[in-house]
């Protein structure tokens, strides 16, 4: 039984027969690169996992070296890292949009209040306006949010730790 400061360890469970299976068939002596496939099964093995901690366990067939081991945890280390990377840089140009949206949308409901002697004029610019927020709020709330939850989904396997049985 656990208490209340215990949180439970979910694992991610990994099989690979050589260590040449786990790299990309495109990776080239120093700078080896996971491979596609065994990222999408870690991706996917992560979405039924509910608890915020995680291990994956890595069994090779063929015994492997300590070497071999750590370069292969920094090859994940360095995947995932990336990842979390790129998402930053999307939520950041999201941002950025946003304000940009959310302050022409201003303006032109400001010039929609100033225009009212120009009919036609003040109901494009409130058109235009709402077309601005409306855009604000779709990429605020659900782009965004998307981007942040799956920010969180490869933090923890970015923070897993990673056994070799």
């Amino acid at each position: 039984m656990k208490n209340k400061n215990q949180e439970e360890i979910e694992k991610i469970s990994v099989k690979i027969s050589k260590i040449e299976q786990a790299y990309s068939n495109y990776s080239y002596q120093d700078k080896k690169i996971l491979n596609s496939k065994l990222a999408d099964y870690i991706n996917e093995s992560e979405k039924g996992i509910k608890s915020k901690k995680l291990e994956l366990d890595i069994k090779f067939d063929n015994k492997i070296t300590e070497d071999e081991k750590i370069e292969f945890a920094n090859t994940i280390r360095s995947y995932y890292s990336n990842q979390y990377q790129e998402i930053n840089k999307t939520i950041l140009m999201y941002d950025l949009v946003s304000i940009f949206l959310i302050l022409v949308g201003m303006l032109f409901l400001v010039l929609h209040i100033f225009s009212s002697e120009y009919i036609f004029l003040e109901k494009m610019l409130e058109i235009a306006a709402w077309v601005f927020v409306w855009e604000f709020i779709h990429i605020t709330v659900f782009k965004r949010t998307l981007k942040v939850i799956d920010r969180k989904k490869i933090k923890k396997i970015l923070d897993a730790k990673i056994d070799f049985k």
